[in-house]
């Protein structure tokens, strides 16, 4: 699952067994077109495929973009 913050700022991929605490105007999508439906509120359609792609690349490894 892939977790935004920030207003489509920050983002890692979840495998939902560890617990997080997200902050208010975040959100965890359970799927890539959920996610790039969200993220596409703050970045162009291209950059916000960039940035999936980029999660999901990094794992639990908290990105910025």
């Amino acid at each position: 699952m892939y977790v935004i913050e920030g207003k489509g700022h920050l983002g890692f991929y979840w495998d939902g067994e560890s617990t997080v605490f997200i902050e208010h105007d975040s959100g965890i999508f359970p799927s890539r077109s959920s996610c790039l439906e969200y993220l596409q509120q703050f970045h162009r359609k291209e950059k916000a495929v960039e940035i999936i792609m980029e999660i999901k690349k990094h794992g639990k490894t908290i990105i910025s973009f």
